[in-house]
């Protein structure tokens, strides 16, 4: 992986451990490269992550996170 994409792994992801380890694994799954079909994948799992458990409320930074992915 180059250094241009390293940088823009952690620019999509924000900082946000969970969102980090999930494209590391959907990236893993597709031999290290960032398609538009990871990219989906990844916001797929981000939003089920914290929309699928209605339970569980959604503290400000991920509200905010999850509208800037959604952008």
């Amino acid at each position: 992986m180059s250094d241009d994409e390293a940088v823009k792994i952690a620019n999509l992801t924000n900082g946000f451990a969970y969102a980090y380890q999930v494209l590391g694994y959907l990236l893993y799954e597709q031999n290290g490269i960032l398609s538009d079909d990871v990219l989906v994948t990844y916001d797929q799992y981000i939003i089920y992550a914290y929309f699928g458990h209605q339970q569980m409320p959604l503290n400000h930074y991920y509200r905010l996170y999850l509208i800037i992915v959604m952008i």
